[in-house]
């Protein structure tokens, strides 16, 4: 007859049960790593909202270009709803003022604030304006560890280091804005996250930046619709707004541009 953990335990056994919750291992330090490993490796990611449309992107080679004026400004997708179970995995087919997600676009703006978010994202804020932020539009990059091939995830990275020079190698926050966020947002749990990631040498998360002289910059990636937030109102960091629910995700290029203050941006386009 099998021994179960409790009858083991009477008899002084050593038990360790990974991921579980009543086994009690030899020392105390093999417990802390065991649920330590249990969180790090737990595929978490692959479960949020829209995971594999918003790592995944097929052709990025012909981007189209559109002005980031229209971006910011498009409507809402008509029956889509939040989270909507249709579209978990499959892009939304409706074509909303000459364009349908997954198209692949290029536009250019200013750079106002970036975010390392908790999914591992950077999360970018352009604006047209480079004295306000407001009305942004929101693009991100995943990590290159959530790329679907290799092509891609060379893209992540460069995407992440250019922003990384952007903000000072430390993007999006510097290590004593990483200390107030741990102390003002996480639980006790999130704090021992974030404190063995960052014994491992990994980026803070959850932090933002903002830069003081916004930069402008060209980007391409794959237009986006994040139905997670449909209903609210605004999505942007660092107390600036959003104008849309649409999103480039992820992007796989970006780079210094004159074309905000030369006015040779891209033009609007309807297709």
């Amino acid at each position: 007859m099998r021994e179960s953990c409790k009858d083991r335990s009477r008899k002084g056994a050593p038990l360790l049960y990974i991921c579980g919750c009543h086994v009690a291992p030899k020392a105390v330090r093999i417990q802390i790593a065991t649920i330590l490993l249990c969180l790090l490796a737990s595929p978490a990611y692959a479960r949020l909202p829209r995971w594999s449309i918003k790592t995944n992107i097929a052709d990025y080679s012909s981007p189209i270009p559109v002005s980031l004026s229209r971006l910011v400004n498009r409507p809402n997708v008509p029956g889509v709803s939040r989270d909507d179970r249709r579209y978990r995995a499959a892009l939304i087919p409706d074509v909303i003022d000459g364009h349908r997600e997954g198209e692949v676009l290029r536009t250019v703006g200013y750079l106002h604030v970036a975010v390392h978010e908790d999914d591992d994202d950077y999360h970018l804020q352009l604006s047209p304006s480079k004295t306000d932020g407001n009305d942004s539009l929101i693009v991100e990059v995943p990590s290159e560890t959530q790329a679907p091939t290799p092509a891609l995830a060379t893209r992540y990275a460069a995407v992440r280091t250019f922003v990384r020079h952007l903000f000072g190698e430390q993007p999006p926050g510097l290590a004593a804005r990483y200390a107030a966020a741990l102390a003002a947002r996480y639980t006790a749990v999130r704090t021992f996250i974030a404190y063995v990631r960052n014994l491992l040498g990994e980026e803070p998360r959850d932090v933002a930046a903002v830069l003081p002289d916004p930069v402008c910059v060209a980007v391409v990636g794959q237009l986006f619709y994040d139905d997670t937030y449909v209903g609210l109102e605004n999505r942007g960091k660092q107390g600036q707004t959003t104008g849309t629910l649409w999103e480039l995700h992820p992007i796989v290029s970006i780079a210094s541009s004159e074309e905000c203050d030369s006015g040779a941006g891209p033009p609007v386009t309807g297709h």
